[in-house]
């Protein structure tokens, strides 16, 4: 275990980079795989539950809370949309596009451990690219 804990240290310190740097910083994800990071960042969510839930029980979300993401977007209330590149929906694409024509940063996030990585280099990598999407 103690390994483990030592093994999470650049972790950490990209977390509380991001944290020191973008605290506060509105964002909103598609659903709440990356919730987590979110709080752990200090980064303040925006999505809906009326969105968010639906899409993590399996269904699509209602028009209403399309609507709401779709003004959060369109209106740039959010620096970033993290996007659950593994729970695609007609609802879910239709925001990634929406983001990024409107220049918001899209950052792809993932349920799964990827079979090349460790878990270690897997959350490494997606907060450092929600890093990367914030300072733009």
């Amino acid at each position: 275990l103690h390994r483990f804990e030592r093994s999470l240290g650049p972790l950490r310190r990209e977390i509380t980079a991001v944290r020191t740097r973008f605290h506060g910083a509105p964002v909103a994800y598609t659903e709440p795989v990356p919730g987590y990071l979110v709080v752990a960042a200090g980064l303040r969510n925006l999505a809906p539950n009326s969105f968010t839930r639906p899409l993590e029980e399996g269904t699509e979300p209602s028009a209403a809370a399309v609507a709401a993401m779709t003004q959060l977007i369109a209106k740039r209330r959010i620096r970033a949309l993290l996007y659950n590149a593994q729970a695609v929906s007609p609802s879910t694409v239709q925001l990634k596009a929406a983001a990024q024509k409107a220049g918001i940063p899209v950052v792809a996030v993932t349920e799964t451990l990827p079979d090349n990585l460790r878990f270690q280099q897997w959350q490494l990598d997606q907060v450092r690219a929600l890093a990367g999407a914030l300072a733009k």
